[in-house]
């Protein structure tokens, strides 16, 4: 017989996220009610969920979005920049760099484990053209290292 909770849920059952007692009374004092309060969700996909997510980002230009998919001390390396960009600050910095008519189309996708590519081809339209690969290395769940390989389109 499988052991449960005091709420009839299996022991060994998975969690998706902590959760706190929250309590509330009536005005009079009298009736008491309790509650679960989830405090966190955890982000259930793909490292190649991740990568996409962090794409899409960039391209909206939501750069608290993009930082919010990397793990806090994540590091951005791009060709022609010296210094990496460092944690999710860097994040948001580096995007906030980035030329607002940057145009990106989606060319390939490749998924290993927690290593993920994606390439798209990256414009600014009378400035350049490249394929730009965007490499992830996540944990799984968030990004821990990005880096960018950059070959001509012309």
């Amino acid at each position: 017989m499988q052991e449960t909770s005091e709420h009839g849920r299996p022991l060994d059952a998975p969690r998706l996220g902590r959760r706190r007692k929250a309590s509330s009374a009536s005005r009079d004092g009298q009736a008491a009610t309790l509650c679960f309060v989830r405090t966190s969700i955890e982000f259930m996909g793909t490292s190649l969920d991740v990568a996409r997510s962090f794409v899409q980002a960039v391209q909206s230009r939501d750069a608290d979005a993009a930082a919010a998919l990397c793990a806090d001390d994540v590091v951005v390396t791009i060709p022609g920049v010296p210094v990496p960009f460092q944690g999710r600050d860097g994040v948001r910095q580096m995007i906030r760099m980035a030329p607002s008519e940057l145009v990106q189309s989606l060319r390939e996708e490749r998924e290993e484990g927690t290593d993920v590519r994606v390439t798209t081809l990256t414009r600014a339209p009378g400035i350049f053209a490249n394929y730009t690969t965007w490499h992830f290395e996540t944990d799984g769940e968030r990004i821990r290292r990005l880096t960018f390989e950059l070959r001509a389109a012309n």
